[in-house]
């Protein structure tokens, strides 16, 4: 059976190209924290909840009051980035590995099987 036909290696492949898609999908988002008015931009790769890799912007807003009045501005901003070991999204992606190696192997498999020619007959036609 050739791999073109062979369905359970296109269903190894599929799953391993759907495991790293999920698991190594980005996400951007910007907004405002609520609780106290800063600026937020985020990068993720992975799943939402559990990322692969994590990238945080913050900038922090100060409120100053004076003779003058109440004013806000920008203080300052920190950034946190860094891959995160235990996370689900790793669980994803070495699934999608699993897979790969499980379709590489099938493919060892299914090469080593040859099926012999069939061998002449010994017996002569016309006689």
């Amino acid at each position: 059976m050739t791999f073109y036909r062979d369905w359970v290696c296109w269903l190894l492949l599929a799953a391993a190209l759907a495991c790293f898609a999920i698991g190594l999908w980005p996400r951007w988002s910007d907004g405002v924290d609520p609780e106290n008015g800063d600026k937020v931009s985020e990068f993720r790769l992975g799943l939402w909840d559990s990322p692969v890799y994590a990238s945080v912007h913050r900038e922090y807003l100060r409120t100053t009051t004076d003779e003058r009045g109440t004013w806000t501005s920008r203080g300052g901003f920190k950034w946190e980035a860094g891959v995160r070991w235990l996370a689900w999204s790793w669980l994803v992606v070495a699934a999608g590995f699993v897979c790969l190696g499980l379709l590489s192997w099938r493919r060892e498999a299914l090469a080593g099987k040859k099926v012999p020619p069939d061998e002449p007959s010994t017996r002569r036609a016309g006689g």
